[in-house]
């Protein structure tokens, strides 16, 4: 499957897998890529055909879906 073939949810969740995966400093197999790296990473990515959508990368990096808030963390441990 690709673009359009992948459902919506399924791009938006392939966007911020890729963040993740990119910069995640707990994987004892590789180290964590600086934000700016991964951002062109994703950027690049986009800019092959098919590969993800344009819109949902820029908007992904606009809205800073990556920000991890303090609500956000009380919402999956209310102890936090």
């Amino acid at each position: 499957m690709k673009g359009d073939e992948i459902h919506f949810d399924g791009q938006v969740m392939c966007v911020a897998d890729i963040y993740d995966a990119l910069t995640a400093s707990d994987r004892p197999y590789k180290k964590a890529i600086p934000h700016e790296i991964a951002r062109k990473i994703l950027v690049e990515e986009e800019a092959q055909q098919f590969k993800l959508m344009p819109e949902l990368v820029e908007l992904f990096f606009e809205r800073e879906c990556y920000q991890i808030t303090d609500e956000m963390l009380r919402k999956v441990d209310p102890l936090a």
